[in-house]
């Protein structure tokens, strides 16, 4: 019994080893570098389906970024991130009973940021910190895989524009959802990588 649980643990490491994407892409391989360091996958471009209804404006500038995972597969094309993001979508409003996908933005694995309810609308990600926060996810499941370094520089950059353009506090405190609610999300190996960055905080205020 001791060799089968030896044997066990043996694959589930080798299969999270496989499973996990490499975390360094070439420029070549990515969309996220144009002339503004940002590709933006409009709604349009995704395929998006309407709000079912009107969107909550959101009190600009946010105090809040809260970073989370969709726990889904990974992505790195175009037409495999919008799927997914079309799915989460359908299963937000659907299921959860949302007006539309829960995030304000989301960030695929080539880099790619995906245009969910954009800086201007309220979310649906974050129970009691939607109205007072911008949601951004990382498309896949970062329980033990890391995020690719497109997206972590995507997501950097993403919040430095919206701090630029009056859409975040200069001061805003960063958070991983599982510091707000119970949820595993953004996963170990996410969380531990914006626990690095700036504006990273231990509890909100």
């Amino acid at each position: 019994m001791g060799l089968l649980i030896k044997l066990f643990y043996i694959f589930v490491v080798l299969a999270n080893s496989y499973l996990c994407l490499p975390t360094k892409l070439a420029k070549s391989e990515s969309h996220l570098w144009n002339a503004t360091g940002l590709n933006i996958i409009s709604r349009v471009e995704w395929l998006a389906k309407e709000s079912t209804e009107a969107s909550t404006t959101l009190g600009l500038p946010v105090p809040y970024v809260i970073i989370a995972h969709t726990a889904t597969q990974s992505c790195f094309s175009q037409i495999r991130c919008s799927a997914i993001v079309r799915n989460i979508q359908t299963y937000h409003v659907n299921s959860s009973d949302f007006i539309d996908i829960g995030y304000n933005f989301l960030i695929g694995g080539a880099g790619d940021v995906y245009l969910g309810r954009g800086w201007e609308n309220e979310g649906a990600h974050t129970k009691g910190y939607n109205a007072i926060s911008v949601g951004i996810a990382f498309i896949g499941d970062f329980q033990h895989c890391s995020p690719t370094d497109s997206q972590i520089a995507a997501c950097k950059k993403l919040i430095k524009q919206g701090v630029e353009a009056g859409f975040i506090k200069k001061q805003y405190k960063l958070l991983g959802a599982r510091q707000l609610r119970n949820t595993q999300s953004p996963g170990d190996k996410l969380f531990n990588e914006i626990k690095m960055w700036e504006n990273w905080v231990e509890k909100p205020e």
